[in-house]
């Protein structure tokens, strides 16, 4: 019976640790790379847009509100976002193809959260300039 009282004492530890390993987190999470990179120009003006976090992220908070894109200066741009729960990146693909030599300003806001709960300190916002048009004929 002794035996039985301890061996339901480590399972009781072992499954209050377990249950309760994502309740300490107070870390604020992170973008820690973004494609285009920060500064980029001559970035293709059909390619999508990605920024890769420093944790799992809650999918729920990823969206069109809290990954943007807009000409530097100027009008949004319109385009859908996703998360890879896998590699932990969000992608912005925008509608239509970007405006050829133009100033670019990409934004993750605050308004995204870690699977505990935590939202990113401050925004994450990084610019770039789209190629210029191809010659004439």
């Amino acid at each position: 019976m002794k035996n039985i009282r301890h061996a339901l004492l480590l399972v009781g530890v072992f499954t209050a640790t377990c249950d309760d390993a994502d309740d300490g987190d107070t870390t604020p999470p992170t973008v820690t790379a973004t494609v285009p990179a920060d500064g980029a120009d001559m970035v293709d003006v059909g390619a999508p847009l990605t920024a890769v976090f420093s944790e799992a992220m809650d999918p729920a908070t990823i969206g069109a509100s809290t990954f943007t894109l807009r000409e530097t200066g100027g009008a949004a741009v319109n385009g859908a976002v996703s998360y890879d729960a896998g590699t932990r990146t969000a992608t912005f693909t925008p509608s239509a193809r970007l405006d050829w030599n133009t100033d670019y300003t990409a934004t993750v806001t605050t308004g995204v959260t870690d699977e505990a709960g935590n939202a990113m300190a401050a925004d994450h916002v990084w610019t770039f300039l789209s190629y210029p048009p191809p010659p004439g004929p």
